[in-house]
């Protein structure tokens, strides 16, 4: 999904998109579409070396990167994505791993959490896997758009987290993903966000009735290709 953010914006959990060299498969729908498809081309034995990492804090640079995953083995590179036009980070990276073997010792641990934020680890995979993936989820359940599985809520209060965002909505329906878009200057909440349900249901569920979250009344509608400015993969629209 090509990114979809307006100037100054961001998710605060990162955009994941599309990579000029590499990118992940078992997260292709959720990172694609709320963060993160990678896409791009690498050797089959460049990549057996190399782990996805996503949602990864716009504070986190190479070296931290580095820094953390040296523990598991040495790390041969770290390659964290920007935005080609703005420069700015994308969310999402790849470290390789000399020894290949030390990948299962990342994949094996339950959380990792980077600059106080957690980050999904998985391996890397070459660029078809991951297209197959994408275009398989490109719909939703019954063949339903993904776009019929978000909603886009407005009128946040500053002091909402994604944490809050996403726990108030879990009780609608299962959420596969939560972001809340922030200033890229600023570092502050832009006061909406997007919410992406599992199936329809969630969606009609949230929809019918009226939010408050942290005592202020919220805005809750279907998001529209028109205002899906963002999401873990750039959104879509």
């Amino acid at each position: 999904t090509a990114s979809n953010f307006m100037a100054g914006e961001q998710p605060i959990n990162g955009a994941e998109q599309a990579a000029p060299q590499e990118q992940t498969a078992p997260a292709a729908a959720a990172q694609n579409e709320g963060g993160a498809g990678a896409a791009g081309a690498a050797a089959d034995d460049d990549i057996a070396h190399k782990i996805f990492v996503g949602g990864v804090s716009w504070m986190t640079t190479e070296d931290g990167l580095r820094y953390y995953f040296e523990k598991y083995g040495e790390v041969e590179s770290v390659n964290l994505m920007k935005d080609r036009m703005t420069g700015q980070p994308r969310g999402f990276g790849f470290v390789k791993f000399k020894d290949r073997s030390v990948i299962s010792k990342c994949l094996t641990v339950a959380t990792h959490q980077i600059d106080g934020r957690h980050v999904d680890v998985k391996q890397a995979v070459p660029r078809e896997k991951t297209q197959q993936n994408r275009n398989a989820t490109s719909t939703g359940p019954g063949g339903r758009p993904v776009e019929a599985l978000k909603i886009f809520v407005g009128g946040l209060a500053p002091s909402v987290t994604e944490d809050d965002f996403k726990r108030h909505f879990e009780q609608y329906g299962k959420v596969t993903d939560a972001v809340v878009m922030i200033d890229r200057k600023t570092q502050r909440s832009r006061g909406f966000g997007f919410i992406t349900y599992e199936n329809e249901e969630g969606v009609k569920s949230a929809i019918a009735v009226p939010h408050t979250i942290n005592e202020k009344q919220v805005e809750v509608k279907q998001a529209e290709p028109r205002n899906l400015e963002g999401g873990r993969g750039g959104g879509y629209g």
